[in-house]
């Protein structure tokens, strides 16, 4: 079984295969080494995709959906909005003697 990396990286000019060996952690985690990452255009926080084809696992740089990623960081931000919200509201002097230890 192969492993593919794709991706579109407008500042490569690079056409180049790039083979590396890689060790399967227990958890099913592998490092993607750093210069595919560099070739395939995917930075820390990028989501990615697999695709098993062919007897090979295909992993590429998802295509960036500006709308849907709004759309679940404005939904994260409903959920903890008020999360942190004292009740009744506490002073930054009396929220930092509280986690002092000072009464």
């Amino acid at each position: 079984m192969g492993v593919s990396v794709s991706g579109y990286n407008p500042y490569s000019n690079s056409n180049t295969n790039e083979v590396t060996l890689m060790r399967l952690t227990s958890k099913g985690q592998v490092t993607i080494p750093q210069r595919i990452r560099e070739l395939a255009g995917i930075a820390p926080g990028s989501e990615v995709e697999f695709e098993f084809a062919n007897g090979q696992v295909i992993l590429q740089k998802a295509a960036v959906d500006e709308q849907h990623r709004r759309q679940r960081l404005l939904a994260t931000l409903r959920e903890i909005t008020g999360s942190a919200t004292a009740q009744p509201p506490m002073r930054t002097d009396d929220i930092l003697a509280m986690t002092r230890g000072e009464d």
